[in-house]
């Protein structure tokens, strides 16, 4: 995981830059390793988070296809992990997906 990248495409995302934090979210997913997960730092998983924030932006840019698909990915993280903050994160994208 690249928490810079997670962290920069949820601001850039805030900016409405969309296409700038796509580009992050989706370098910070691709270098995500589960070895090195280590939720207890976080208030919320940043993995999921960046899998709401990227599906979120794909569903805005039209991509709704995508979006579905990244939401689900977002969900299963998040039931896998067990941490009730990060699944209602999950779960309120998806809603509003």
């Amino acid at each position: 995981m690249n928490l810079r990248d997670t962290v920069l495409g949820f601001t850039l995302m805030g900016r409405g830059e969309l296409l700038a934090a796509r580009a992050h979210l989706e370098q910070s997913i691709a270098f995500y390793d589960p070895r090195y997960q280590r939720l207890s730092d976080f208030v919320q998983d940043p993995t999921v988070t960046g899998f709401a924030l990227l599906a979120w932006i794909l569903y805005v840019l039209g991509y709704v296809d995508q979006a579905l698909a990244k939401i689900q990915e977002a969900l299963l993280f998040a039931r896998q992990f067990s941490h009730s903050f990060s699944l209602a994160f999950v779960l309120q994208h998806a809603a509003t997906i």
